[in-house]
């Protein structure tokens, strides 16, 4: 029986050692073109970095994780808010769940950060004009008539923000402000946590693929305890070097973290989660495999089954991981020709995913597939210029690392005035790099 029990446990490992690519949709269900880029990060700077250095850099970034990881006692307070909020809501609506999502419900927030909130309300209670045969799919057939459908259930959502902004106005919610014009319609309001601060906090209906998505990265958060310190020191990163704003042109926090997840599996410290099992969910008919009648929103749920796989196959430190992923995206990562994709653990063809060229407000110049609305390309915003900047910025990182170590320098506040100094790597107005960056960078301009 010891014996069974223990080839269960060793199943999913294996399982995910062996695994291919993940699926979602129809071109999930393909078989994709992959890319291939033969050598490792980490394994290509195995001879660059002494010991000392890259325990130097490791203490750095555990340094960064302490500083911008929230307590115990904050995590806790948000916790609360959140299920008496749901508590107050349930009672004016049953039926209704309140969940935490975004940073807030992945183990990726940092101290003092938004709270991002997501009601799920039952179609009937949200559309209670609508009859079941107006669900969603049913009588499409009639354009207009599906128009008038569409119409009357962004009137319902608005009418239900507006109720929602006076029961927490009522509940002793501060400065709410229902946002109804937006993309995604929000309510804004400040609550108090109940230890000396106040948090601003925006609340959504039914935004199920951000739930799905959240979830998703809270698993890869548990699979190795690499993941968290990385993603913290990435995220302070981007934000001192101002290359973190999509509004601007730049990517946003969750696309670097999915860069970050990205990279980790192809440095064997983190699996495909969204193939690992995939078999045996669809033999069980997993519901998560049809959402919205759309998305295949399924991903293994067990980690705890995986518990030490990623430091049996790359044991490597914080330090090199963190010098590895600059190194990456900056010296091996074919953007021209590659799609970062989380869902399949490697890279895929922008010819394959139909991303060769710019479409509308897809520039496709960097490509991050959304792990579940895999037709969403998560760096279309970025330009021909932007995407120098966060180039550059990377290879500067690198330099900077290779070169003497010192990851305070790599964190420094990027400012307009910065003064070109040829004795300290990347510094410059010109977002700088070493020649062996620039050479790089100016193969990929040659090629476009």
């Amino acid at each position: 029986q010891q014996q069974q029990q223990q080839q269960q446990r060793q199943q999913p490992q294996q399982g995910a050692q062996q695994q291919g690519g993940g699926g979602s949709g129809k071109e999930a269900r393909s078989k994709s073109a992959h890319v291939a880029v033969k050598e490792t990060a980490t394994k290509a700077l195995h001879d660059r970095l002494t010991e000392a250095q890259i325990g130097s850099i490791s203490d750095v970034v555990m340094k960064v994780f302490g500083q911008l990881v929230p307590q115990d006692d904050e995590m806790a307070a948000r916790t609360k808010i959140c299920s008496k909020l749901e508590q107050a809501i349930q009672m004016q609506w049953p039926g209704t769940k309140l969940q935490l999502f975004g940073s807030s419900g992945n183990n990726l927030c940092t101290k003092g950060s938004d709270l991002d909130l997501c009601l799920h309300v039952p179609y009937d209670l949200l559309h209670p004009n609508n009859d079941s045969q107006h669900r969603r799919g049913a009588q499409n057939r009639d354009r207009d008539r599906h128009q008038k459908l569409q119409k009357q259930k962004k009137k319902d959502l608005e009418s239900f923000l507006m109720k929602l902004a006076v029961l927490l106005r009522n509940g002793g919610m501060i400065d709410v402000e229902p946002i109804t014009t937006a993309r995604v319609p929000i309510v804004k309001f400040k609550v108090r946590d109940g230890i000396a601060s106040t948090l601003e906090c925006d609340l959504c209906i039914n935004n199920v693929l951000a739930c799905f998505n959240t979830e998703l990265l809270s698993n890869f958060t548990m699979l190795d305890w690499r993941v968290r310190p990385l993603v913290y020191c990435i995220k302070l990163w981007v934000k001192r070097r101002k290359i973190h704003e999509p509004y601007k042109g730049y990517l946003s926090s969750y696309s670097y973290t999915l860069m970050v997840i990205h990279y980790l599996q192809r440095e064997g410290v983190l699996v495909c989660l969204q193939d690992l099992g995939r078999q045996e969910a669809e033999a069980a008919r997993d519901p998560a495999l049809l959402v919205l009648d759309k998305y295949d929103c399924y991903f293994y749920r067990s980690v705890e089954a995986l518990a030490g796989i990623g430091e049996s196959c790359n044991a490597s430190q914080l330090g090199l991981l963190l010098v590895g992923f600059f190194y990456f995206y900056s010296r091996l990562f074919p953007i021209k020709e590659a799609v970062i994709s989380v869902r399949k653990g490697d890279m895929l063809s922008k010819k394959d995913k139909g991303w060769e060229k710019p479409k509308e407000r897809n520039r496709h110049v960097i490509c991050i597939e959304d792990p579940f609305d895999v037709d969403v390309d998560l760096g279309r915003y970025v330009d021909e210029l932007t995407i120098k900047d966060i180039q550059q910025e990377l290879g500067r990182a690198v330099d900077i690392l290779l070169q003497t170590g010192d990851l305070d320098q790599v964190l420094k506040e990027w400012t307009e005035d910065e003064v070109a100094d040829p004795a300290t790597p990347g510094s410059g107005l010109q977002r700088s790099c070493s020649k062996e960056t620039a050479l790089h960078l100016e193969d990929d301009a040659h090629d476009s």
